[in-house]
């Protein structure tokens, strides 16, 4: 069959009429359109369709805009700093190709997790500092409570006043609390004791005591012809210091012989026993320091380990006086002084260490699952400062009796310590508690209670209300989401990423496996462990 001749206009495919149809555009498109990344994190992108031939650029305000390379590679900077939001554009050679672009979101959670730790670390040495400092110092209180002077020798009608020092004594000494046994003589409330008028010598005992708690003891020897004191009644001395102490002795009123009678009833008798005119004995109990000479300088020892009381006793006609002699290497005498000021800087240590305890352990548990945020940085270098601030109101209200449950023995170091500890582990609890005393205090009338409380930010929890899906990406749109701190749940599981847009929308990147019907969730969640999950939203993915 012959061949048919083509007729003009007509060609051996199919017959076109019109013109050619106009060409489908190519759409570039770059997989992960999002990603978030910390500090050397690095992600590979891609391009499709694959076999476009394209070129990468890095979008950045820093003035390094390196970290791409033309692959489609990207490694994060060593050090962010500061958490921000870069991107990449992917240019084809043909400029009838819109150019496609993905977002990296640069988190600083590393950086600012590795300051964290240093902080803990360097808190942690001032902590244990600071304890193995104060503590030595407060306990070091015990031994050193007397009654000054701690021995004195009076006659009828003589009058001594007595002073009390140490742990526990206050430093109004109105508020000390003495007594005698016997009942000889009397004793004021400001410590003024009066010898009786008369008597035979006997030894009479005086007791000081604060807050139910004794405070230590005086004797007072009752001599019918004599008095011996010595002054001062007690001194702080630091190493290689010197102290030089008087006694004043009161003769009867008429002067003994120089020589005693033969025979000899009472060695001590004031008509002139062998021992009545005898020089003075000096010494000190017990044996830390030395008497220079019989004249009453004391000089303490070149090295002071620890504070510590001694007595220097003057011995005179059979009768004694002894006065305190406080050892510190603190010239000041902070350890003889009120130790109101070491117990608050204990009480502030241990609330310290107790939130130490309580955020450690969150910044553990956050930093090991790399889940922490950078925007509680703050969160956790106050806690110890506002931890030992509560521990210090938490001491002055058990002190002041307000805290029923920890008793009145404020004079108890271990007690006071395990108060203020728990005070700052359980910051939450312990706010709670004192809201409830305030309460009680300063209970405010209905009308002018203020009512702020309900319009908190941050008090409402996440809601999603709608969810979009473009390509392998979805748009939560709903309220109460929070940057660093929302996180996409598919089926419980968190998402690939999660982008925070505002704080009513998020893009979250899917799964491999996040398809078909699934359960939409936002959680918020906190450096104290508390997440905040939203209800349900139930939705079908392609």
């Amino acid at each position: 069959m012959p061949d048919e001749e083509e007729q003009p206009g007509q060609s051996s495919g199919s017959q076109v009429t019109g013109g050619q149809p106009p060409s489908t555009p190519k759409v570039l498109t770059i997989t992960p359109a999002s990603v978030s990344l910390d500090a050397w994190e690095s992600q590979a992108f891609r391009v499709d369709p694959a076999s476009e031939k394209v070129t990468w650029e890095l979008l950045t305000g820093d003035k390094h805009g390196d970290g791409m390379q033309a692959d489609g590679f990207y490694q994060a900077p060593k050090w962010i700093v500061r958490g921000r939001s870069v991107f990449i554009i992917a240019r084809s050679a043909d400029e009838n190709i819109k150019p496609a672009v993905a977002k990296i979101e640069l988190c600083s959670s590393s950086f600012w997790s590795l300051v964290t730790g240093a902080f803990w670390l360097l808190a942690a040495g001032l902590l244990v500092y600071g304890l193995l400092t104060v503590w030595p110092k407060l306990r070091g209180f015990n031994p050193l409570s007397a009654v000054n002077p701690t021995v004195v020798t009076l006659q009828p009608k003589a009058t001594q006043q007595f002073n009390a020092a140490g742990l526990g004594a206050p430093g109004n000494q109105t508020s000390v609390v003495w007594s005698i046994n016997p009942s000889l003589g009397s004793i004021s409330s400001g410590g003024l004791y009066r010898a009786p008028d008369e008597g035979p010598d006997q030894t009479v005992t005086v007791s000081a005591a604060a807050d139910g708690k004794p405070l230590g003891s005086a004797t007072v020897l009752l001599r019918k012809d004599r008095t011996l004191t010595i002054g001062p009644s007690s001194a702080l001395v630091p190493p290689s210091g010197t102290q030089v102490f008087t006694y004043t002795l009161s003769d009867p009123s008429n002067p003994p012989p120089t020589k005693p009678p033969t025979p000899v009833s009472d060695k001590c008798a004031a008509n002139g026993g062998p021992d009545w005119n005898s020089a003075p004995v000096w010494s000190v109990t017990p044996s830390v320091g030395k008497m220079v000479d019989n004249k009453g300088t004391y000089a303490a020892p070149s090295k002071i380990d620890h504070t510590q009381k001694v007595l220097v006793t003057v011995t005179k006609q059979c009768d004694s006086a002894a006065a305190s002699v406080y050892l510190s290497d603190e010239t000041a005498g902070a350890d003889f002084g009120d130790p109101t000021g070491l117990i608050i800087k204990f009480v502030m240590i241990m609330g310290a260490l107790g939130s130490y305890v309580r955020a450690v352990s969150s910044f553990v548990a956050f930093a090991g699952n790399r889940q922490f945020v950078s925007s509680w940085t703050w969160w956790y270098i106050l806690r110890p400062f506002s931890g030992g601030a509560l521990a210090v109101i938490g001491y002055f209200l058990f002190a002041g009796g307000y805290i029923a449950a920890a008793g009145a023995d404020t004079g108890n170091l271990i007690k006071i310590g395990v108060v203020a500890a728990l005070i700052g582990l359980y910051e939450e609890q312990s706010s709670v508690k004192l809201g409830e005393i305030f309460d009680a205090l300063f209970k405010p009338s209905e009308k002018g209670k203020d009512q702020l409380g309900a319009a908190q930010p941050g008090a409402q929890g996440p809601v999603v209300k709608s969810v979009k899906q473009v390509g392998r990406t979805i748009q939560v749109e709903g309220a109460g989401f929070v940057k660093d701190s929302s996180k996409v749940l598919i089926n419980g599981t968190a998402a690939k990423s999660t982008d925070f847009v505002s704080a009513t929308q998020l893009n979250a990147t899917l799964n491999e496996g996040d398809k078909g019907q699934v359960t939409v969730t936002v959680s918020n969640h906190s450096a104290d462990g508390k997440d905040i999950v939203s209800p349900q939203y139930t939705t079908t993915l392609a």
